[in-house]
């Protein structure tokens, strides 16, 4: 389910599926693996906006159509609807509320820096590495949870003889 179904149903774009992700963002392990990996996606995309020169109204909106994310879409249509406005990156970023603090605070840098690709690159880079981690962990906690069984059921088997 989590593999096939999960996605399917958070790529719709309706009540039930932005509660469920909203849901699965709170859930301890699961939700920040996939809000990392949603982020990743979302800064990837917005750095290829940013290094092609691409508008910034126009850049989000390119932007919307590649997000999987119910709760990102919602969020970018906020953002697209100002974007109009002449506000900054950071302005326009805050609105965002899924953004933790780290990656926003790399954007208000990468902003008064005039560095925003390379700081949303960055921000790409330290989610994807942060997805990887989270995968030997559970890894790790799978084959130990497996191991662990396996001695049991062993234990038992040696017992009840």
């Amino acid at each position: 389910f989590f593999v096939w179904g999960l996605p399917k149903l958070l790529s719709k774009d309706n009540f039930f599926a932005r509660n469920l992700e909203s849901v699965v963002f709170r859930t301890p392990f699961l939700g920040k693996f996939h809000l990392s990996g949603v982020l990743a996606r979302f800064m990837f995309s917005l750095e290829m906006v940013f290094r092609s020169g691409i508008p910034i109204s126009n850049g989000f909106e390119l932007v919307l159509k590649t997000t999987n994310s119910p709760n990102f879409r919602i969020d970018l249509r906020k953002i697209i609807a100002i974007s109009h406005q002449g506000l900054s990156c950071q302005v326009l970023l805050k609105e965002l509320k899924w953004l933790d603090p780290l990656s926003y605070s790399m954007i208000v840098t990468g902003e008064v820096a005039g560095q925003i690709p390379e700081s949303m690159r960055r921000i790409y880079e330290l989610k994807v590495e942060e997805n990887r981690v989270s995968t030997f962990a559970l890894i790790g906690m799978i084959s130990t949870l497996v191991l662990l069984t396996a001695c049991i059921l062993a234990a038992y088997q040696i017992i009840s003889m």
